[in-house]
């Protein structure tokens, strides 16, 4: 969904356009991931009574490529690898780095997944950056551009529909 400066949904979430990227290329590929959380408190409504939003993000190096898997809680080990075991699939590596942060959550999908990939025969590293390095950058830019449009979808379907909906709601 490209940025348009005219339209109300983009102006109030995403202020400015989105970069134009160009496929990167490098010796092998790395597939990092962080979650997002997405939270909408509609005037009116008790802030306590609402919860966000949780997902995955998962962004590929080679080509910028991005896939979001919402998840109920960060418990749910098994889609989240199931999930990155297709992402890199999709992809179409067979030799591939896997990096997040150091949250335990991330570096136990990040252990299951490596192992899961090894069990297979598939080349893959581990990567985690030291905290607070910044050198994740790349998936929390796409956290940042996922949020935003998140939160330009809800607008947008909110003015369209005449009804102000949370991130608790089904929409």
């Amino acid at each position: 969904m490209p940025y348009q400066a005219w339209c109300p949904a983009c102006g109030s979430f995403r202020a400015r356009a989105d970069a134009h990227r160009v496929a990167r290329s490098g010796s092998t590929p790395t597939i990092s991931g962080d979650f997002c959380y997405v939270k909408r408190v509609p005037e009116g409504s008790d802030p306590k009574e609402i919860t966000a939003i949780t997902s995955l993000i998962m962004t590929d190096s080679m080509t910028g490529y991005s896939h979001a898997t919402p998840v109920r809680s960060k418990n749910q080990y098994q889609l989240m690898v199931q999930e990155i075991l297709t992402f890199c699939q999709l992809m179409g590596h067979t030799t591939v780095t896997l990096r997040c942060d150091n949250e335990p959550v991330l570096v136990q999908v990040l252990r299951m997944t490596v192992n899961a990939r090894l069990s297979m025969g598939l080349p893959t590293r581990a990567s985690t950056p030291m905290a607070y390095s910044h050198s994740n950058s790349l998936v929390e830019n796409v956290v940042g551009r996922a949020r935003a449009l998140a939160g330009s979808l809800m607008f947008a379907l909110s003015e369209k529909v005449g009804v102000t909906f949370s991130s608790n709601s089904a929409w």
